[in-house]
């Protein structure tokens, strides 16, 4: 994060970081000295836990200003009814300098979710289900509306997810509960080392399934949303009022096809030239 606000400066390379940076570097440097101290349990399945009946995938996304990122979680239930959560994977990325909406980057966070269900072919533990978990109710609206049209960068990822997941396994997971916002935001060594839910998972994840947040239910409504495109109103004037039902037919098609209004002329341009090519045949 350090090395993103710099590179928005837009300096050269061999300019002083800005004094609250530097403090910031120094402090990271520091910290480095606990790296040593760090441990992240390596086993799935402990002793403690008895023959497993459900295994579960479980993926938690966030986003930030600063940074997006996604960190799964395997639950083993036992045969007891005893639950044990472990740390599997985590991933971040750095926002772009080219600022995007909160909303965009929590969409690019659920894609690297959807990507790391993958690992499920790798694994030798027989997964029942994924689940995956997000902060984002507009994320949720976009996944479960299947009658708006999006615009590029949302439409492709919204695909991508669609692909790769049911939305029957989407969840949503308030902010202070959720962590991957630990990860988006960034964390210290000394927070990381300590109790730490990103390494041993929310406390919702170790309780059964029917005791973790609900699926929410979505209002599907989202006119107004600048990532949704526009509808076309057409107004008929007196005049296309009188004509059949064809002709406005026709028009609507038009309007419908093309996306701006140069394509609309030379789309109608080649049709007065077909037009008028088959006049001279006939």
């Amino acid at each position: 994060m350090l090395f993103q606000d710099e590179c928005r400066r837009k300096g050269r390379w061999d300019e002083p970081l800005l004094e609250h940076n530097n403090t910031a570097w120094k402090e990271w440097l520091k910290d480095l000295l606990n790296l040593a101290s760090l441990r992240v349990p390596q086993c799935y399945k402990i002793k403690e836990v008895g023959r497993a009946v459900s295994v579960q995938l479980l993926t938690c996304c966030d986003a930030s200003q600063a940074a997006y990122g996604m960190v799964s979680y395997l639950r083993v239930t036992d045969d007891l009814g005893r639950i044990h959560c472990s740390f599997l994977y985590g991933r971040a990325k750095l926002a772009p300098l080219k600022q995007q909406t909160i909303p965009r980057l929590e969409l690019c966070a659920a894609v690297l979710a959807v990507n790391v269900d993958r690992m499920r072919e790798e694994l030798t533990m027989d997964i029942k289900k994924s689940f995956f978990w997000t902060g984002s109710i507009l994320v949720l609206q976009y996944l479960a509306n299947a009658s708006r049209r999006f615009h590029t960068f949302v439409a492709n990822r919204v695909a991508m997810i669609q692909e790769l997941s049911e939305m029957k396994r989407w969840r949503r997971v308030g902010k202070s509960m959720n962590p991957e916002d630990d990860e988006s935001r960034g964390l210290s060594l000394g927070n990381l080392i300590d109790v730490c839910r990103w390494i041993q998972a929310p406390v919702f994840l170790w309780k059964v399934e029917e005791q973790t947040p609900e699926k929410p239910r979505l209002p599907l409504n989202l006119s107004g949303d600048m990532e949704v495109k526009q509808t076309l109103a057409i107004l008929a004037t007196g005049s296309l009022a009188t004509r059949d039902t064809q002709t406005k037919n026709a028009l609507y098609i038009l309007w419908a096809r093309y996306s701006n209004w140069p394509y609309l002329l030379r789309g109608v341009a080649w049709l007065r030239r077909f037009i008028k090519w088959l006049e001279n045949i006939l």
